[in-house]
């Protein structure tokens, strides 16, 4: 039993399914996935960490059973998570850009569509946002509070690697990059070492959360399948399939990018342009590093997972960068439209209202592609109707016993790997 204690199975079995992972059954389990590499497939799932059911299970411990408990519990996780992105934004900007910002995003199909999710989506946001919001308090912290916060800071990693590994890059290339700048930034005025033994633990610390859960899979596998799960699955995810070579690990950037925009590469690149472009010209000074650091953080993971960065959600990792331009760029808009002397009786009016015309119209381009992704997503609420019967049949399973009959309908002409 206590092989599985830190492993989940991916989908609704009754109690008496853990004897398909029997060795002579164990070519009927629709579990894990790892091409030919294992002798069978496995019931219990070993490559991706089981932290964020822990909630979900507490709940259950606490006598909850009702679906909507859980669906709810999802989501004040992710409005906890979105309360930190508005507070995280307000601490590298204003008021104002963190609302517009966190508005963008909380609008966003990005947001609602995992907003009540069972998956790692809440928790990943909730824990992510906690450690930027951190590590900017942890800039302005008295000298003698900067080791507290870095210690929580690793902590909250940690708990985040055992929950997701989704912003595990993005968050690790955010403290790096921060303490750099913040090295170059004082370097001039007091002799300071790169922080090196820092961005050290920081590379450590999701290190022990994984080789936590490899120990927990080697004792699940045995050494041999360990060591061809963890090939198979990393070859997977870091190949660049389906044509491109090794060129697909930088388009797949415009794939989470087209992801987070709901609309084309082709027009939502050229409008993110215009926007920096209107920053640089019209406010000399606005932030600039914050949304360079998130981008560049956010486009790490599908920089080097490109076979997985296509999938729906991993649009979230370039969200809060286009957050946080989408707000500067309307803070930026509203304050100059509203003082039309600054256009006029300056020099180079002219450029300023052809930059600030451009301003506007990437604004509403990059803004109408979210929105109508936002109107369809409502439409579609109607028909998320919850199949009662599929819904009382998976109760039923999990109320069954190990001293319960169970039948298995074995269709080798089946579509999936796994006939059940």
């Amino acid at each position: 039993v206590l092989e599985h204690r830190l492993l989940f199975i991916p989908i609704g079995y009754s109690r008496s399914a853990v004897h398909i992972d029997d060795q002579g059954l164990r070519h009927h389990a629709r579990g894990i996935v790892t091409g030919d590499l294992l002798k069978g497939n496995r019931l219990y799932y070993t490559h991706y960490p089981p932290g964020y059911l822990l909630p979900f299970a507490a709940l259950k411990k606490a006598g909850v059973d009702a679906r909507y408990g859980f669906r709810l519990l999802g989501l004040a996780i992710s409005l906890s998570g979105l309360v930190l992105m508005y507070a995280f934004f307000n601490r590298i900007s204003t008021p104002a850009i963190a609302f517009f910002g966190a508005l963008y995003y909380g609008a966003s199909t990005m947001f609602l569509d995992f907003s009540d999710s069972l998956a790692n989506q809440p928790i990943d946001d909730l824990l992510r946002f906690s450690i930027l919001f951190l590590s900017i308090s942890a800039l302005r912290a008295e000298e003698k509070l900067k080791t507290r916060y870095t210690a929580i800071i690793c902590a909250l990693f940690f708990i985040l690697a055992l929950s997701s590994y989704d912003s595990v890059i993005f968050v690790f290339l955010w403290l790096v990059g921060l303490d750099y700048v913040q090295w170059l930034k004082d370097k001039g005025k007091q002799k300071k070492p790169v922080p090196i033994r820092k961005w050290a633990l920081y590379c450590i610390t999701p290190v022990q959360a994984f080789i936590i859960q490899q120990a927990q899979n080697l004792w699940y596998l045995g050494w041999t399948d360990l060591v061809l799960d963890l090939k198979g699955v990393f070859l997977y995810r870091v190949a660049s399939g389906g044509g491109g070579g090794a060129w697909r690990h930088v388009t797949e950037v415009f794939t989470a990018l087209n992801l987070a925009t709901g609309i084309s590469g082709w027009y939502s690149v050229p409008a993110i342009a215009a926007v920096v472009a209107a920053f640089v010209y019209l406010r000399k000074h606005i932030f600039y590093r914050w949304p360079d650091m998130s981008f560049f953080a956010g486009a790490a993971y599908s920089m080097v997972f490109a076979r997985t960065s296509d999938l729906d959600y991993q649009g979230r990792q370039l969200t809060p960068a286009l957050a946080l331009l989408i707000g500067m760029g309307v803070v930026l808009f509203l304050r100059t439209a509203v003082s039309p002397r600054a256009l006029f009786n300056r020099k180079g009016g002219l450029g300023r209202i052809v930059i600030l015309s451009a301003l506007f119209v990437s604004l509403v381009v990059l803004v109408s592609g979210q929105a109508k992704r936002t109107l369809d997503y409502v439409k579609d609420w109607p028909n998320h109707i919850v199949d009662q019967v599929s819904l009382n049949a998976y109760k039923g399973l999990n109320e069954m016993t190990d001293n319960d009959a169970v039948i298995f309908s074995v269709d080798t002409n089946s579509k999936k790997r796994y006939p059940q």
